[in-house]
């Protein structure tokens, strides 16, 4: 059986790709990959922030969540913590710590601002949580080595002191996402917002 030669090119024509058509196809899928893990890079950084921006948030709602709670325990005085608070002194950990009362019981009287509510090394440490890959930083400034970042929740309302005036504007950065940090402030009152 013989075809014509006409036959013949037309199939050997509609068969496959040819080279110029393969470049384009892998060359605009790999332009597509690097932009693919790029976004995906961005977003897990993104997420991260977000994710240590939740551990922080988290520990000063413990703090004032423990403050209102110690109000109505009963037992010795020396044993009923006065309040509780967060202690900055790191640009990367944060303290949850409980104010005791001295040995007769009594409670210490602040002022606004309000110096000495830490006391390191005392037994009033709590926890301490580590942030990942994230930076605190107070009034534009991560370096806590000579004034650390306090502040105390004393039931039962719960009263807010600090070693800071109000509002104690917070930030956390990221070095992967230097353009948007998160802004957390804290005011006299107790409540926090985040921006």
């Amino acid at each position: 059986m013989k075809f014509p030669i006409k036959k013949l090119n037309i199939i050997f024509e509609s068969k496959g790709f040819t080279l110029v058509e393969l470049l384009v196809t892998v060359s605009l899928m790999a332009v597509f990959v690097t932009f693919a893990l790029g976004y995906n890079r961005t977003a897990d950084q993104q997420l991260s922030l977000f994710r240590e921006e939740g551990k922080f948030v988290n520990e000063i709602y413990k703090a004032r969540s423990l403050a209102i709670t110690t109000f109505n325990r009963t037992g010795k005085s020396v044993d009923v913590p006065c309040g509780y608070g967060i202690h900055i002194a790191s640009s990367t950990a944060v303290t949850l710590f409980k104010d005791l009362p001295d040995i007769s019981g009594n409670c210490k009287t602040y002022t606004q601002p309000a110096l000495n509510i830490y006391s390191p090394n005392s037994g009033e440490d709590v926890e301490t949580i580590s942030l990942n890959k994230i930076y605190i930083s107070y009034a534009g400034s991560s370096d806590f080595s000579l004034n650390s970042v306090d502040f105390l929740f004393v039931p039962p309302d719960p009263s807010v002191y600090s070693n800071k005036d109000f509002p104690i504007n917070l930030q956390l950065t990221s070095p992967a996402l230097p353009t948007s940090p998160i802004s957390i402030t804290i005011n006299q009152f107790g409540q926090v917002s985040i921006q």
